[in-house]
């Protein structure tokens, strides 16, 4: 990140509706069948939320992954 972000800005990013947390790259790697140089992109968004747990009471936090549809070709 080149800034940082006050904490409105975080929740509003932390819930996802307008604003959401992506993480991208590439991993280069070898499989374990021999091949080399291997390469996957990928890219996932994330939700943070809080609910309250109905066995115990307590609120408990959450975070949710999803692969995105661009920037990604993992499975």
């Amino acid at each position: 990140m080149n800034r940082r972000f006050d904490q409105a800005e975080v929740d509003t990013i932390s819930k996802g509706d307008s604003k959401r947390l992506f993480v991208w790259g590439t991993i280069m790697y070898d499989d374990v069948f021999g091949g080399r140089n291997r390469e996957t992109k990928f890219s996932h968004h994330f939700v943070f939320y809080d609910y309250a747990n109905a066995e115990t009471g307590k609120i408990e936090h959450k975070v949710e992954s999803y692969y995105s549809r661009s920037h990604n070709n993992a499975t």
